[in-house]
Formats: C-alpha cells, structure tokens, sequence
C-alpha cells in the first residue's frame, strides 16, 4: 500500500494513531534524564536526535521508531539509526536485534541504553587512541600538558647547550595537529654558557633600538632564561627578527660549534608555514594517521637516545641481572628490592652498585648504557658528568653553618646578585627550606640534610639525581612532603630521580624497578598492582575469639589466600579464583560473628611483592 493512501497519523479513529501515541509516551519516559537527546517528528514517526562531540569530529543521530502497524503497512523497519559520518561501532546491530517491551511493543528506553553504550565505546576508543599517543611522546619526550589539557602538550628538546621547547595541539587527532599559536616565531630556551651579561646587552641593544622604530606591535619577553618573540611576520619585522636571529648564531657558534654544524637550521622550525610544508603534515592520512611522535622527529633533528637514560639488560658482578628500563628527565625511577626488611646491608650493596654503574664509577657491567646519546661501554670507567648523589651525610665543616650559606659552599653561582639570589631560592623553595634557611645544618634531621643535598644538586644544575633513603629515615607525614618535593623538582629543574627508598615513595615515582631474587622487573604502580587477582583488591579482616572450627572453615576456602598477619586474629586475603563480594559472602557464613573489623584496599607494593611469591603455590 503506497504512503498515499495512509491514513494521517493524526486520524484518532485509526489503529496506528493509538500505537503511535504509545509509542511517543515511551519515547519521552526514555528521554526524561537525558539531556543528551531531543524529541523529532521525520518520516511520520517519532524518535530522538543528538549531535555527540568528540572533538575530532561531530556527528549527528537520529533514532527514529516505528509502530507495528508501520512495518505491516509500509514494510519498515521497527528501529532505524541514521548518522550521516562513519563511526568506529557498527549501530547496526540495534536495528537487526530491537528490543521489545512486556506488551509486544518497540522499547525506545532499552534501545536508547544500547545506543548510549555504543556511543560511549565510540569516545572511549577515542580516548584510548589519544593516550596512547601520549604514551608514546612520554617514552622518548618530557612534556607536560598546558591549561589542564593533556592533548596540548609542551615538549621540551635538549642540546647540550640548548633546550628547544615546542607546543602542540592534538586533540583532534586522528586529524592533523597544530602549533599552539599562529604567530609563536621562536621559542628558545638557553643554558650555560650564554651568560647573563651577553643576553643582557642583546636584550638591550636590539629590543630597546626596534621598540623605538617599532613601537608596542613587538612583544619581547625573558623569563627565567626563555626567549619568546612574538608578532604575527611582515617585512619590516622579520628584518628585525633576523638580526636577533643573525646575534643568537654568533653567541651559539662560540659556545656550541659542533652543535650548530649538526643543527644549523633550528631558528626556522616553529613556524607555521614551515610546520605545514612539512611532507608528513602535506600527505597526512586520517585513516592512517603518523604518530605525534613521529611529528615531533620530523620537525627537529634529535640524535637517537639524545633525551634519554637507557640502560638495556646491564648485568653486573653476578648479584643483579638483566636491568633494562629508559627514563627522560623530568621523571622520576624508583628502586624497591623484595627483602628490604630482611638483609637491609646486602640492598644497599645492590643499590650502590647501581648507582655507580649509572654514574660511570664502576665499569665491570654487561649490556649496553647509553646517557643522553654518550654510550658507557664495559671495562673503561669513566665518571659521568650531571649526575650527583644525594645524601644525609654532608661535609663536616658545614655542620656551623646555616642552611643558606651551606648549599653554595664551593659552588660558584655565575651571574649577577640578583640573578644568583634568585636560583639560589628557587633551590631552596623547591626543597621546602627557604622559610628554614637560617636554621644550622647541625641541627637538622636526617630529612633535612638530605633535601640540603639535593638544593645542592639543583645549584649545580645537575641532570640526574641519585638518593638512597633507609627504611626508617621517614615517616608517614614527612614521606608525603618529600613526594611533594620530588614533583615539583623534576618539573621545574628538568631532572631525572633515581630513588632507592621505602615503599610510600618508590610507589610514587613514574617507573619502579622492583628487584627479586637479583632480577630485577620495571613498571609502573598500577603496571604491578594489575598483576594481582581482582585488580588488586585485597580484604583484611580482625576477628575476636574464632572457635577453632569456624576459623578452619574459613581457612578451607579454596578460593582465596589467607596470610597470617597476627595467630588467629588478623589475616590479610588476596581473592585468588573469585570476585570479593563472593569471597566476602562465604566469610560470613564462617566467621561472621567474630569480624569486629573489616577492610577492602588497593593493593600496595609491597604486597605485589608478597603475592609473588605465592602466587607460583596458589595460582
């Protein structure tokens, strides 16, 4: 029967008026806490639409109904889904199997939640798409997000002279990125030896002659040692950036001759223009996009492992094997061995040893180790450069000295007054020892006296931070602060941590290498807590006076692993076979009424540790 001859949907004596009118009831009780979707009228039939918004691209659907009389006489489907953009999930699916309601009819509420868990796959592997892509950056770069958004990233580049900063949008990705701004000309960052007089007497010479030629249109700004010029480029401008461009060669020439022979072109990479003429942003494939990482490597000439530490299955004197892990600076490795409570001497042997083999002081290792591009090759020892460790001992002949005067003894500060006060406060700020810089270092805890060390490390610009802290060193309170410390460090002074300690704050750091039965393992905390049945969930109990045979009913589950922790009362559980609730449950109908404490947690590592070596007798 052709739609000609149909009734209006609007005649009150007809059969499908009243399974419409039904069928818009259901539709708004489905749409009443969403504000997602809003009501439409297409085709003679009623449904909902929306437009979903994943940044990289927009689209819109429209889920239409129709009655039972509509499939009888027009011969469509119940349910139909238009969306004009290919999407990652197939909605197909929702149209081939409908669901139905008690009476036989469409369910726009079910139908509505299948829609809704499509689309949420659909960001979710967006979102999985994206972090992935800042994984990648992570393993080779140190970044950080900008304005909360972890898909505009500043990327920081080093020379040895040089640190190249570049910013970047990819949100939108799998579309091409973007440079943060259209008229970001030159973002460099100089180091040692540029010194303060020469950037003073650039700045001077070029920025106070041009601002009288050229007025407010240049914006020329130096912060903490970070040259930034910005203005949209025209003629006259660009002669002035030139110049400053010509000055910067010459300073770069004299003090880094064979980097700029091997980087002669790195004044020219921010731009914009020059970004899109790049041959991996022309031919750019959203289909089959180039990793961010690969972006980053085609605009800037890197030298492989130029901005890493890397050490690849080093073993040394038999007591460790296979170490293999990379970092970059601005993270932070910790180091955490199985029997650090039992032969505490022997893992600090281990540890130093480590420490030395990094550092370049002991050379009877095999593998390979590469520090910032420069190998160290078995058999030569060589001390490295840029690598301090930190320690609670200091020199005796600083003991009569205040916390000021102690951290730049023997160190010379280049500079003028005020630029010296200044890092040395910022040392001592990042440390949380300005407001205690008069105090005597006589009079300082273990604590203290490491962070003194560590503001002399960062005085000295160091790259990488060793520090091994004994078990007892810290308590709760003063680990947490230490962590604090350690963030903030990492992030301001670009170095890398290296930190042999107690749990609380090897459980903090970026990557953990955990070390067992002289092996050693790196991951991340939840890279180890994943590694225990549950997602590491663990439960613990406290019970009051068990009688003997429901403690042993309790202890007969099979499904679960019960430690001991104090004879008869307290035992930690890991859920080995079931979920925690099914584990909770059959505790209950054992010990129930002796439980006077209960507790669910994450895992720590510690008890990763733990489970290892049980899990091979229970798993």
């Amino acid at each position: 029967m052709s739609n000609s001859k149909l009734k209006s949907p609007f005649d009150k004596s007809g059969v499908r008026y009243i399974q419409l009118s039904l069928l818009k009831s259901k539709i708004i009780d489905a749409m009443r806490f969403s504000e997602r979707y809003w009501l439409i009228y297409k085709r003679k039939t009623f449904g909902l639409g929306t437009i979903i918004d994943l940044t990289y691209k927009k689209f819109y659907i429209e889920i239409l109904f129709f009655t039972n009389e509509d499939v009888m006489q027009r011969g469509v489907p119940l349910v139909k889904i238009n969306t004009p953009t290919e999407t990652q999930y197939d909605f197909n699916e929702v149209i081939v199997n409908p669901d139905f309601d008690e009476d036989g009819t469409i369910s726009p509420s079910k139908i509505l939640k299948r829609v809704n868990n499509l689309i949420d796959k659909e960001i979710n592997y967006h979102l999985n798409v994206l972090n992935t892509e800042i994984q990648l950056l992570s393993e080779n770069f140190e970044n950080y997000p900008i304005e909360d958004n972890p898909y505009f990233r500043k990327i920081l580049i080093y020379y040895p002279n040089l640190v190249l900063k570049l910013r970047i949008r990819f949100e939108n990705y799998p579309n091409v990125p973007s440079l943060a701004e259209k008229k970001q000309l030159i973002i460099k960052k100089f180091k040692e030896p540029i010194s303060e007089k020469i950037k003073e007497k650039l700045f001077e010479y070029y920025l106070d002659s041009q601002f009288l030629r050229y007025g407010k249109e240049i914006k020329l700004l130096d912060e903490e040692k970070e040259f930034i010029i910005e203005k949209q480029p025209d003629t006259i401008f660009q002669k002035f950036i030139n110049k400053i461009k010509s000055k910067f060669r010459v300073i770069l020439k004299e003090k880094t001759q064979d980097t700029f022979e091997e980087f002669g072109d790195l004044e020219e990479i921010i731009k914009e223009k020059n970004f899109n003429n790049l041959e991996i942003i022309k031919n750019w494939n959203v289909e089959k996009p180039s990793h961010i990482n690969d972006v980053i490597k085609s605009i800037i000439q890197i030298k492989e492992k130029s901005q890493l530490l890397i050490l690849n299955n080093v073993t040394f004197e038999n007591i460790l094997h296979n170490v293999s892990f990379k970092i970059h600076r601005g993270q932070s490795l910790g180091v955490y061995h199985n029997s650090l409570y039992s032969d505490k001497s022997a893992n600090l042997d281990i540890v130093n040893i480590l420490f030395e083999v990094i550092s370049g002081e002991k050379s009877n290792f095999s593998g390979t180790i590469s520090i910032f591009g420069k190998e160290i090759h078995p058999g030569i020892k060589n001390k490295i450069e840029g690598i301090f460790f930190a320690s609670e001992n200091l020199d005796s002949k600083m003991e009569h000295l205040s916390i000021k005067n102690a951290i730049n003894r023997n160190i010379y500060i280049r500079g003028k007054r005020k630029s010296r006060k200044k890092l040395l406060n910022n040392a001592l700020e990042a440390t949380g020892l300005l407001n205690r810089k008069h105090e005597k270092i006589a009079k300082l805890s273990k604590s203290a006296r490491l962070l003194v060390s560590i503001s002399r490390a960062l005085l000295t610009k160091q790259k990488i931070i060793l520090i091994s802290i004994p078990l007892s060193e810290m308590g709760r309170l003063e680990s947490e602060q230490f962590n604090r410390y350690v963030e903030k460090i990492k992030k301001k002074f670009h170095v890398i941590f290296i930190i042999h300690g107690p749990q609380n704050i090897v459980s903090n750091c970026d990557r953990i290498i955990t070390i067992k039965d002289n092996k050693a393992e790196i991951g991340t905390i939840n890279h180890f807590i994943s590694k225990i049945p549950q997602s590491g969930e663990i439960l613990t109990i406290e019970l009051n006076n068990p009688i003997e045979n429901a403690l042993n009913k309790m202890l007969d589950i099979d499904s679960a692993v019960f430690i001991e922790e104090r004879k008869n009362e307290r035992y930690k559980i890991y859920c080995i076979k079931e979920n925690p609730e099914e584990i909770i449950n059959k505790i209950m109908n054992t010990v129930g009424r002796y439980i006077y404490n209960f507790k669910r947690h994450k895992a720590t590592l510690e008890e990763y540790l733990e489970f290892s070596n049980i899990k091979e007798k229970y798993v």
